[in-house]
């Protein structure tokens, strides 16, 4: 007599082994999700690190730099003749590091020389084009020396036309080391902060050459001169 088949319980779950493959492909899927999800939450970081930098950026204050690297030197003599004294025609460079405008309202000099200070006040904006005009017709030439303003991020070269102060000591032409302190005022600061020391050196060729009162001669800081030559 044949045996029954027997049925299998019904309470029996069916239980579908996974192959290697398939468990290492739902890993990866797994793994990739993670990683995907990194790479968004690292993307939004730096766009919100790259967005405060810039508005950081956009609304930064007027930041005044003033860079020179010698000045243009030029002999006067005193109403009794009895010294030469020195004039400086100083190249300079401003630049506004920041992104909102300001204006650089002032500026002096302090010209050390031995044991004489003297403070030298601006009086011209030179045109660089015409250094190479007669001094005597600086007057006609150049407008007097004025407030200037600098946009966001911006840079502006001046040549400015320094004179010692009146009445006071004076550093009288002649060879050895000067010391030029810039102080300069802005919008910003509203008070007068030393932005550059320049020193100097007048030797006994650059001398005799401003004293020839033929070339306008530019004394490098630390130390040296170029010669320009003036038109006839």
């Amino acid at each position: 007599m044949a045996k029954k088949q027997q049925k299998p319980p019904k309470n029996l779950i069916n239980v579908n082994l996974a192959t290697p493959i398939e468990i290492k492909s739902k890993n990866f899927l797994k793994d990739n999700k993670f990683l995907i999800s990194a790479i968004i939450s690292l993307v939004a970081i730096l766009v919100s690190i790259v967005a405060i930098l810039i508005s950081l950026n956009v609304h930064s204050p007027f930041n005044l730099n003033v860079y020179s690297i010698g000045t243009y030197v030029f002999p006067a003599n005193l109403s009794d003749n009895s010294n030469q004294v020195i004039i400086f025609i100083l190249p300079m460079e401003f630049i506004n590091t920041g992104a909102k405008p300001g204006i650089v309202t002032d500026m002096y000099l302090i010209v050390k020389h031995e044991n004489i200070q003297v403070k030298y006040l601006p009086q011209y904006e030179i045109d660089a084009k015409r250094l190479d005009e007669e001094f005597l017709e600086i007057n006609q030439i150049n407008k007097p020396f004025q407030p200037f303003s600098l946009g966001g991020e911006d840079r502006i070269t001046k040549f400015i036309l320094f004179t010692g102060e009146l009445p006071g000591q004076i550093i009288t032409l002649d060879v050895g080391n000067f010391s030029i302190e810039i102080f300069i005022k802005d919008s910003k600061e509203n008070a007068f902060i030393k932005k550059i020391t320049l020193p100097i050196r007048i030797n006994d060729y650059a001398l005799q050459e401003i004293k020839n009162n033929s070339r306008l001669v530019f004394i490098r800081s630390p130390e040296g001169y170029t010669s320009l030559p003036k038109n006839n």
